[in-house]
């Protein structure tokens, strides 16, 4: 699953679009525009708004696939009830923090919609916050996290772009790899390499977490064009074509 130059070919279909800071009204006024274009939408709640009916609206607004992320690290009997709840109201992936540990994945895994996807760390985290929280250098917290996530048999990995390298690798091939704490790219404007989408393809991600607020409102296929165009580069580097 994870990037190869050989065999993929990336479209906005890989972009999950982050959309835990819109409210319903604001989701729906974009879907026309990229609903069909995203691989999911993600939102941060489920069974807990008034809107129960929420993720059945999302789909009929022509989203393929609803993901929901509880912000989960609690005991396996929580966690496998929050992910059986999400299932039920028709969510098609749920997440889960991978440092709430083995039992509790597989909680959610026994119990939740069919993609199950673990973050390994936030884009929030620095490597001293990564050292004090998990005793290790970021590599080594992220391998050795994505190694318990995997062995219970997540379907996907969540990492920040900028600790993507230990995932790219023959252990976590048939995983999903998303990258977080990305940018949209703008025209006109060199983004930091960790922030860019086409340096997360070159590190190997598979997918794109791309922030719902960060989307060119007025015009969000713009965006996603933009993204395509980054990604084409990206190939074109990992084929060893020169880019002219």
């Amino acid at each position: 699953m994870n990037t190869t130059a050989g065999e993929f070919c990336f479209t906005a279909e890989r972009v999950i679009l982050d959309a835990e800071t819109f409210t319903p009204e604001q989701i729906y006024n974009l879907a026309p525009q990229i609903s069909s274009l995203v691989y999911a939408i993600k939102i941060g709640y489920c069974s807990d708004l008034p809107d129960f009916h929420l993720i059945e609206n999302l789909k009929k607004a022509g989203f393929k696939r609803v993901w929901v992320d509880h912000k989960m690290i609690t005991g396996p009997g929580n966690a496998g009830l929050y992910a059986y709840v999400a299932k039920t109201a028709g969510a098609d992936i749920i997440s889960v923090y991978a440092s709430g540990g083995a039992a509790m994945m597989r909680a959610v895994v026994e119990n939740g919609p069919k993609e199950i996807v673990a973050t390994i760390l936030l884009p929030t985290h620095t490597e001293e916050d990564v050292r004090d929280i998990h005793g290790n250098a970021p590599d080594l917290a992220v391998r050795s996290l994505a190694s318990i996530a995997k062995g219970v048999g997540v379907h996907g990995l969540i990492c920040p772009n900028k600790w993507l390298g230990p995932l790219a690798s023959k252990e976590f091939a048939k995983l999903k790899l998303v990258a977080s704490g990305l940018v949209p790219p703008q025209k006109n404007l060199n983004l930091p390499p960790e922030l860019s989408p086409k340096s997360a393809i070159l590190n190997g991600a598979s997918h794109l977490f791309i922030t719902a607020s960060l989307v060119d409102q007025t015009n969000p296929r713009e965006t996603f064009s933009l993204i395509e165009a980054e990604a084409s580069v990206a190939r074109r580097e990992l084929l060893g074509i020169k880019v002219l």
